[in-house]
This record gives structure tokens, sequence and C-alpha cells, in this order.
């Protein structure tokens, strides 16, 4: 009996933001053409603007795809509630 290790093709980049790019676009809570997705080496990087916090969040959770290996929402800016986190330098 030979048992054969199977293993998931790693996902390109391109292919991660396009998932990404995707949900942002078919989640209500977000506006996702005032959202970028940028992702190199499998790290989604979000930057824009958001109407909430809440959207901020959803469009966070929304980078977590298969294949992506970390992901950050800090270049994202909420209008409302004034929520600003200046992307990291």
């Amino acid at each position: 009996m030979t048992l054969q290790s199977t293993t998931l093709a790693q996902r390109t980049d391109s292919e991660i933001a396009a998932e990404v790019k995707a949900r942002i676009l078919w989640d209500i809570w977000i506006n996702g053409d005032m959202v970028k997705v940028d992702v190199f080496g499998g790290k989604v990087t979000l930057t824009g603007v958001v109407g909430s916090a809440i959207a901020k969040s959803r469009a966070s959770d929304d980078g977590w795809v298969n294949g992506s290996r970390r992901w950050t929402a800090v270049g994202l800016e909420s209008i409302l509630g004034h929520t600003t986190i200046p992307a990291a330098s």
C-alpha cells in the first residue's frame, strides 16, 4: 500500500487579490470601489475609505481568503466616526 501526499497548489497573488476584491465588492456593508486590494507574497493589504468602523471590520474580514498568509487593513480610513489608522511606514 502506497500513501500519496496531496497538497493544495499555492495560489498566486493575483488570484488572492481577485477573490478578496470580489468579496469586498459583494459585501453590502462596503463600497468596494473605495477599497484598493494589494497582495504581495500572500500578504493582503487593504487601503482606501469606508463608511464606518463596522465596514472597516468587515473589509478586514473579507481580506482573509484561502491562500492569504497575512492581511491588514491599516490603510483603511473610516469617514463616519473619524476613525483613522495611518498606514505603516
